[in-house]
């Protein structure tokens, strides 16, 4: 619904890549874990499974924030 949304607003917007990060896993046992990421990487391939206990899980969106930042640059 929201990537339709950016295709009817702007064809630059309805281009870029999109990312879905799962959030609170910590709050999930592995198997329901495994059960949404199933479910959400047949929608997006981009899924960071995220924690702010783990910290992997940060560096992750930080590398992703990164490379959004110097695709703009590349862009501009």
């Amino acid at each position: 619904i929201i990537r339709n949304e950016l295709e009817s607003y702007s064809d630059v917007l309805g281009k870029k890549a999109e990312y879905v990060l799962l959030t609170k896993s910590d709050t999930k046992t592995d198997l329901e874990i495994k059960k949404q990421v199933a479910i959400l990487e047949k929608m997006n391939k981009n899924l960071i499974i995220l924690s702010l206990l783990n910290k992997e899980g940060l560096k992750d969106v930080v590398l992703v924030l990164n490379k959004i930042q110097s695709d703009k640059i590349i862009e501009d």
